[in-house]
């Protein structure tokens, strides 16, 4: 939003902004598209650079589009990613300057593990409901019974081989490094 207003007039800047909005307000997706088009072609009468702009974002805007009308609303927002940011940065300021990379990794690691701890018990951001109806392909039942290859993807990665005397994961780029003696 704040990179399409600056092809715009401060003037102009409020209007934009709820033309922009109303996008987001429809009820399905067919109405998404058709208001989106409907506001690259009011804007290309008086700011052809930002409806230009608008139609190039298309894409990456309307990609919501993509998951069920109940995961819309979080997915405009970027909100716990801000929160997560402040946290990590209150976190960092409290330290001031960390002696190593190592350090600030297993300070922010731990800030990312507890926030990935609260998301998955306290506060679920999304249900796991819902989330494995978006990753269900249409026509394949989902659940523990699944077969195939779909099973496959929903597998969880396999877990890395840690090399004791370096502290790396086996196919890092820190493996390419010859080990020091």
């Amino acid at each position: 939003m704040r990179n399409l207003q600056t092809r715009v007039p401060k003037s102009a800047q409020s209007l934009v902004a709820t033309l922009v909005r109303s996008i987001f307000a429809q009820p399905d997706t067919a109405s998404v598209l058709e208001q989106h088009q409907r506001v690259c072609d009011q804007l290309a009468e008086r700011f052809p650079a930002a409806a230009e702009m608008l139609q190039d974002a298309a894409g990456d805007l309307l990609a919501f589009t993509a998951t069920p009308k109940q995961h819309w609303r979080q997915l405009w927002s970027n909100n716990p990613l801000e929160r997560l940011n402040r946290e990590i940065r209150r976190r960092t300021d409290v330290v001031g300057i960390f002696p190593d990379r190592a350090s600030i990794t297993r300070l922010v690691g731990a800030v990312l593990a507890e926030q990935n701890d609260e998301w998955a018990v306290a506060r679920r951001y999304m249900s796991a409901e819902s989330i494995t109806k978006t990753i269900t392909p249409p026509g394949v039942a989902a659940g523990p019974d699944m077969g195939g290859e779909f099973a496959t993807a929903l597998r969880p990665p396999p877990t890395i081989p840690w090399c004791a005397e370096r502290r790396v994961g086996v196919g890092c780029e820190a493996d390419a490094r010859p080990a020091r003696r």
